[in-house]
């Protein structure tokens, strides 16, 4: 495999492992009709519910969010770049 296919490989796995954590955050169970419930990891990006039922994007949360998933995979990506010599 490339450098490049490596670097590739490890930047959809970074990508892939926040997406599935953020998905199992989304779909955890709710116990509280009325209640408000923050959703994303590491931080809030939507926080949904209460009586009247709303959504509502919070901005810094999605913003910090993609920088982090962004940065660990790019990192992810170099990583295995540099140091996988069997793929």
């Amino acid at each position: 495999m490339t450098k490049k296919g490596k670097y590739t490989l490890g930047f959809a796995v970074g990508a892939l492992l926040f997406c599935t954590g953020n998905y199992a955050n989304r779909m955890r169970p709710i116990s509280c009709d009325d209640c408000y419930y923050d959703y994303g990891l590491p931080f809030a990006f939507l926080r949904e519910g209460g009586f009247e039922h709303g959504r509502y994007i919070l901005w810094p949360g999605l913003l910090g969010d993609l920088m982090i998933a962004l940065v660990v995979s790019l990192i992810l990506g170099f990583l295995l770049a540099r140091f996988a010599t069997r793929l």
